[in-house]
């Protein structure tokens, strides 16, 4: 639960960007709206710039990080299995993540005829959905000691979530789209948390920093490769539907590796306890 509302960030950053970026590019254009944000990034720097050293405590004071250093985490990833999947199904699941954030306005405008402002205030539901669920599944992951199976269930969900979404037409009525996005987004956005606290779990003692580092060198790839894949589908094939349900294999087929090793590891516990 604690990684979960540590992670509300994200979404939150979302829920600005649909409530407040979709108008300002219909009042002060695109070039102005970038600018705010920009704007935005310059008040934050300078916020944080005077708690540079107190957040720095633990750096060096003089010795720079080595190659070695720097690719340690990833190697450690590397070195176990457990680790190595959970890395590869992040993949996944942070493409899916993306491009739903990115390509729900654009596509909501095509599919159904939305406007900039409506579109935008779908997409600040979706990131809504994101922070509650982050929060729920944080809970849940508490109470049922399975984290593995929970995300594999999030997998499969998001997956009915892109099939759903792809169904979405001019003739839906709002709730029924708000619902469609509310699930997908809880999932899809939600993840995240139960991810690195199962991350950190497995990781040796001390060691969960730099196991979270490493994992997020395949957390990031999903948002360079999903958009590219997805941009390359709609490219090439005009089609919505194809992308999405594309994206939503990838995180089904992350669900069936998480429930094989949700399988596993429920086994070795058995055998361990009838051993006991």
């Amino acid at each position: 639960l604690v990684f979960s509302i540590k992670q509300t960030g994200v979404p939150l950053g979302g829920v600005i960007a649909g409530a407040i970026i979709a108008p300002l590019v219909v009042f002060v254009g695109w070039q102005g709206a970038a600018a705010a944000l920009a704007g935005a990034c310059v008040v934050l720097v300078a916020g944080l710039q005077p708690l540079r050293q107190r957040l720095d405590v633990e750096r060096p004071a003089t010795a720079r990080p080595t190659l070695r250093q720097l690719f340690g985490p990833l190697r450690m990833v590397m070195a176990m299995p457990e680790l190595r999947r959970l890395s590869l199904i992040s993949v996944a699941f942070s493409a899916i993540q993306v491009c739903l954030s990115t390509y729900l306005i654009i596509f909501l405008i095509d599919r159904t005829g939305s406007g900039l402002i409506a579109a935008g205030l779908v997409l600040t539901a979706t990131q809504l959905a994101g922070v509650g669920g982050r929060v729920l599944w944080g809970s849940v992951a508490d109470y049922t000691r399975r984290p593995r199976l929970l995300l594999a269930g999030l997998g499969f969900t998001m997956a009915l979530g892109a099939v759903a979404l792809t169904l979405v037409d001019s003739g839906w009525p709002q709730w029924g789209l708000l619902a469609v996005v509310v699930i997908f987004g809880g999932t899809a956005i939600g993840w995240n948390g139960v991810f690195l606290a199962e991350i950190a779990r497995l990781a040796e003692p001390g060691k969960a920093g730099e196991i979270t580092g490493g994992t997020a060198v395949f957390t990031f790839a999903g948002p360079l490769l999903g958009p590219a894949v997805f941009s390359a589908i709609l490219l090439f094939s005009q089609s919505y539907t194809l992308a999405f349900c594309t994206m939503g294999l990838f995180a089904a087929i992350a669900g069936a590796m998480l429930v094989r090793d949700a399988a596993r590891e429920h086994h070795g516990l058995t055998v361990r306890g009838a051993a006991g």
